[in-house]
C-alpha cells in the first residue's frame, strides 16, 4: 500500500474466496493462531511452550509437527476412504429397499400393502446389515508404513472421483441399487406367481409372503456379500460379522415364521423344502454380483490403481530378502526427509 500507515492483513474466513477454490489447512502453537485456526477449513494446533490455546481451538492436535505428515498421508487418507464407503453403501442399501417396496406397491396399483413386514424393515438396518458396516469402518488397504512412505498415494484417493464422494460414485451405487432391486422383484415373482400383477394374472395371494421371503432372503446375502467384495482385505473380524449376520438371520426369520399371529406363518418351513426357492436365491446373488465383479475387473485391468502397484513391489521386496536380491523400483518416496526414518518415528509416537 503506498502512502499511509499500513492497515491489518485481511483475516481468511471459513469457505470465504480468499481462500481459493481448494481445502485450506492452518497450522498454529500459540494464542495468536486461534482465529487463523477457526478460519481455515482444517486447523492443526500444536502443543507447544504457548500452551494449550491453539491444540483447544483447533480440530485437530499434535504433540509436535513431525506428526503432520502421518495425520495427513495415513489417517487422512484412511478416513476419507472409509467415510465415503459408508456413506455410498449406507445410500445404496436404504435404496435397495425402498425400491423394493415401491416396486411392490406400484404393481399392487398402490393399494397401500406392504412387500416386507414390519419386523423385516426394522432387522434389515439394525441386525442384518448394521454390524458388517461397523466392521467395514476398520477396513485398510495397506499398512501405515506404506502409506506414510509414499505421499503420492494420498494424491491418488485426493483425486479419485470412485473413491471419494462425488456425483460419479454416487449415481454408480444408486444404478446398482436399481439393477438389483429390479431383480430382487421380477425373479421371485415368475417363479412364485405372487400375488401381484408381476407374476401373472392367475397369481394367488398366498403366494405373496414366499415371494417377499425368496427376496428378502437374496437381499441380506447380496449385502452382506457387498461388504465382503468392496473390502481390501477380508479380516476374520469381516467375515465372523457376516457369518454373524447370516446366523442371525436363519435364527429370527426361524422364529418368526412360528409365530401363529405372523404373516410369514409357516412360509420359511415350507420354502426350505421347495427347490425352486434355493433356485431363486443362487440366480439372484450371481445375478446381482457378477455385473459389479465384472465392472472391479474391467476397472483392475484398464485403469489400475496406484495401490496395485505398490503392493506388487512390496510383495517383491519381500520375497527377495530371503535371498538378499533387490527389488527394482521398491524404495519408498521421500517422505519431508529419509522415508523410512519418518515412518518409524510417526509408528513410535502413535
Amino acid at each position: 500500500r503506498s502512502g499511509g500507515r499500513p492497515g491489518p492483513a485481511p483475516t481468511p474466513s471459513r469457505g470465504s474466496g480468499s481462500l481459493g477454490a481448494g481445502r485450506v489447512l492452518a497450522i498454529g502453537d500459540g494464542g495468536n493462531d486461534v482465529a487463523m485456526l477457526q478460519r481455515a477449513h482444517v486447523g492443526v494446533g500444536l502443543e507447544g511452550r504457548e500452551g494449550l490455546q491453539a491444540a483447544r481451538a483447533a480440530d485437530f492436535s499434535l504433540g509436535a509437527f513431525r506428526l503432520l505428515p502421518r495425520l495427513l498421508l495415513v489417517h487422512g487418507r484412511l478416513a476419507a476412504r472409509r467415510t465415503a464407503f459408508i456413506v455410498h453403501y449406507c445410500i445404496y442399501k436404504s435404496f435397495i429397499i425402498c425400491l423394493l417396496q415401491l416396486a411392490f406397491a406400484a404393481a399392487s396399483g398402490f393399494s397401500g400393502a406392504s412387500l416386507l413386514d414390519s419386523f423385516c424393515i426394522m432387522a434389515y438396518n439394525v441386525f442384518f446389515t448394521g454390524f458388517p458396516v461397523m466392521a467395514s469402518a476398520l477396513d485398510q488397504d495397506l499398512p501405515a508404513d506404506a502409506l506414510a512412505a509414499h505421499p503420492a498415494l494420498y494424491a491418488d484417493v485426493a483425486h479419485s472421483e470412485v473413491l471419494l464422494l462425488s456425483s460419479r460414485s454416487l449415481c454408480a451405487w444408486i444404478g446398482r441399487a436399481a439393477f438389483q432391486a429390479l431383480l430382487l422383484i421380477v425373479v421371485p415373482s415368475c417363479a412364485f406367481g405372487g400375488g401381484f400383477p408381476l407374476g401373472g394374472a392367475a397369481a394367488s395371494d398366498a403366494d405373496q409372503p414366499m415371494v417377499a421371503l425368496t427376496a428378502y432372503t437374496a437381499l441380506i446375502l447380496v449385502q452382506n456379500l457387498t461388504i465382503l467384495l468392496e473390502a481390501s482385505h477380508v479380516t476374520r473380524l469381516n467375515a465372523l460379522v457376516v457369518v454373524g449376520s447370516l446366523g442371525a438371520f436363519m435364527l429370527m426369520m426361524g422364529a418368526v415364521g412360528n409365530v401363529s399371529a405372523n404373516a410369514s406363518y409357516g412360509v420359511l418351513a415350507r420354502l426350505l423344502v421347495d427347490p425352486r426357492y434355493w433356485l431363486c436365491v443362487v440366480l439372484l446373488v450371481v445375478g446381482c454380483l457378477a455385473p459389479v465383479v465384472a465392472c472391479k475387473m474391467a476397472a483392475l485391468h484398464f485403469v489400475p490403481p496406484a495401490t496395485l502397484t505398490l503392493s506388487e513391489r512390496m510383495a517383491l521386496k519381500l520375497s527377495s530378502r530371503g535371498s538378499g536380491a533387490e527389488a527394482g523400483g521398491a524404495e519408498p518416496l521421500p517422505l519431508f526427509g529419509s522415508g523410512r526414518r519418518m515412518a518409524r518415528r510417526a509408528k513410535k509416537d502413535f
